[in-house]
């Protein structure tokens, strides 16, 4: 009888314990480090076992209303098509065909389209930590 008693409780612990492994964190990591060049090139670090990207663009302009969402396989996408003008990116990571595994979106990434200059960054602030006990 007590050993009935143990293998149901340690049937129990197992299917308990693959239970809340099944129901693990699913999520990958956010895209960073997200960055456009004067050639038109949108990329970004890739994500650890993603296998595509949702991108989505729109335009900051209102005499311009483009809004449009890309699914792509790689970690940079050429900006070529877009008319000049400010626009806003951001980016999803997906880890399966069925999109159940995803990502946070991105930071909004801001860039102004030229067709003399290409692409170039605007909008992001950046931080500084100031430095304390320093000797001079």
């Amino acid at each position: 009888m007590k050993k009935n008693k143990y293998f149901s409780l340690l049937i129990a612990f197992v299917a308990l314990l693959l239970i809340l492994v099944g129901c693990g964190n699913n999520t990958l990591d956010t895209p960073k480090n997200i960055s456009v060049d004067i050639n038109n090139r949108l990329s970004w670090d890739k994500v650890t076992n993603a296998r595509s990207y949702e991108l989505e663009i729109k335009s900051k302009d209102e005499d311009n209303e483009f809004e449009k969402t890309y699914n792509i396989r790689k970690n940079y996408y050429l900006l070529d098509s877009l008319s000049e003008g400010d626009y806003e990116i951001r980016i999803k990571a997906y880890g399966d065909i069925e999109k159940t595994v995803l990502s946070d979106w991105s930071e909004i990434f801001e860039f102004h389209r030229d067709y003399e200059n290409g692409c170039t960054e605007i909008g992001r602030a950046h931080v500084w930590t100031p430095v304390t006990d320093v000797s001079r």
